[in-house]
């Protein structure tokens, strides 16, 4: 019997190829998940191999990370002076953002990730801190920037993250994609969200919502960034469009709502 990984409910419906999405809950995820050696393997040279494979998506990610940062500063009222964790922090370019136009010192800015290459650049950079050396209740801003689609086990690693915060500071989830988008729903394998092995499953911004609630936190505020968003193209609604009427179009393509952006704070 297949068993929703988020409810544990067992009314589960193909949504895809090997997804499925839970009728009770509506998370998505493959059944079976990767094996611990498909994720081993594919995140050994992932920064290097795929997160930094394009300039052309490099480039696009820097303009992403300072609208990022601006947003995070409109909704906290103190300095953001952290101290700040990333974790999947590739490496560290976000950081670089948080350290050049957020006004965080570098001393107080930190990362961890999986990739070999990562750690490498994190830690020429002197902002890599293993998360297991991550004092509880040390950080003011911990941060998750496109990563809870990738972990298998993604409860125990909330704990841990959720941890680290301190009494009044901040948990930011942003480049998530979101289940429930208008696009994810009609577009499916060809979302261009959807990848195997590294979205395995897609959460919708209420599940995040509730994952957050079961570890005491309440949603601070949203956005949907797309607006001004530097992957934002005049051809959308075309696509959008002639998808809806069934005509032939790009489908692979950015949208209203397809990424969650998302801070959260102790209740």
């Amino acid at each position: 019997m297949k068993i929703c990984r988020f409810c544990q409910g067992s009314d589960l419906k193909i949504w895809t190829g090997n997804y499925y999405r839970c009728n009770d809950c509506l998370y998505i995820c493959t059944v079976p998940v990767p094996t611990p050696t498909e994720i081993s393997n594919h995140y050994a040279h992932y920064h290097e191999k795929n997160h930094q494979a394009s300039e052309v998506k490099n480039k696009a990610r820097a303009v992403s990370y300072i609208q990022e940062v601006d947003w995070i500063k409109s909704q906290i009222t103190d300095p953001l002076e952290g101290p700040v964790f990333d974790y999947g922090a590739s490496g560290g370019y976000f950081l670089d953002a948080l350290v050049e136009h957020g006004g965080i010192k570098n001393v107080r800015a930190f990362g961890d990730d999986l990739s070999i290459g990562a750690v490498e650049t994190l830690t020429q950079k002197g902002y890599h801190l293993s998360v297991d050396k991550v004092g509880k209740g040390t950080m003011n801003l911990v941060v998750l920037r496109g990563v809870l689609e990738h972990l298998v086990d993604f409860r125990a690693l909330l704990k841990q993250l959720t941890d680290l915060v301190s009494e009044e500071g901040y948990f930011f989830i942003t480049a998530t994609p979101d289940s429930s988008s208008t696009v994810a729903n009609l577009y499916r394998d060809e979302w261009v969200q959807h990848h195997y092995p590294s979205h395995f499953q897609h959460f919708s911004a209420a599940l995040v919502d509730e994952l957050f609630a079961e570890l005491n936190f309440v949603l601070a505020d949203h956005v949907d960034l797309y607006r001004d968003s530097v992957y934002r193209s005049d051809q959308d609604n075309e696509n959008w469009l002639s998808s809806v009427h069934k005509r032939d179009s790009q489908k692979r393509h950015a949208y209203w709502g397809s990424m969650m952006t998302r801070l959260y704070k102790r209740a």
